[in-house]
């Protein structure tokens, strides 16, 4: 066989394999770039749910961001290691002599995890950034107290621990 046969044939070969592979290697690079950006869309949408429930950590939402954390960032280790460090504190106790350091350091955790998100998302908030822009309006806050104190009342009725006064009026 000749040297030109010999490049005809591989010539001929590497047509036939590029056709024949060109195709399933175009559909997996499709399904990985897809899987890829389904993969930051969901990280983006965890991020973006803490970031409007920051100021209202008692929401459903908020509740449900923060499940999905593990499940969306489970591959970037410093965004895992703020959210087992936040999540432990989340589990530690309030109501004792240590509550207000309790509470202070669930915020500076929450703030820690917030930022290594936005770090590995590319947005560029500071710290204080995240800390501070959150917005409440000051009647939700008291609303918020006041539906507290109501249920705190009703369940000592309903524990026997306060009694119910009831008074008639008779005109």
């Amino acid at each position: 066989m000749s040297e030109q046969s010999i490049i005809l044939l591989a010539t001929s070969a590497a047509v036939v394999v590029a056709t024949l592979l060109g195709p399933v290697l175009a559909v997996q690079v499709q399904k990985f770039l897809e899987r890829r950006q389904a993969a930051d869309k969901e990280r983006r949408t965890v991020f973006a749910a803490l970031m409007y429930t920051r100021a209202t950590k008692l929401s459903t939402d908020h509740i449900q961001a923060v499940n999905r954390i593990e499940l969306a960032f489970y591959k970037d280790e410093t965004v895992m290691t703020a959210f087992r460090a936040y999540l432990d504190m989340l589990f530690t106790p309030t109501g004792g002599d240590d509550e207000q350091y309790v509470i202070q350091k669930r915020g500076e955790l929450f703030v820690d995890l917030l930022y290594s998100m936005a770090q590995l998302l590319h947005y560029p908030f500071t710290k204080l950034d995240l800390r501070k822009n959150a917005y409440i309006p000051q009647g939700h806050v008291d609303l918020d107290i006041q539906q507290q104190q109501a249920r705190k009342a009703a369940l000592e009725i309903l524990e026997g621990k306060m009694p119910l006064r009831v008074s008639v009026d008779q005109k």
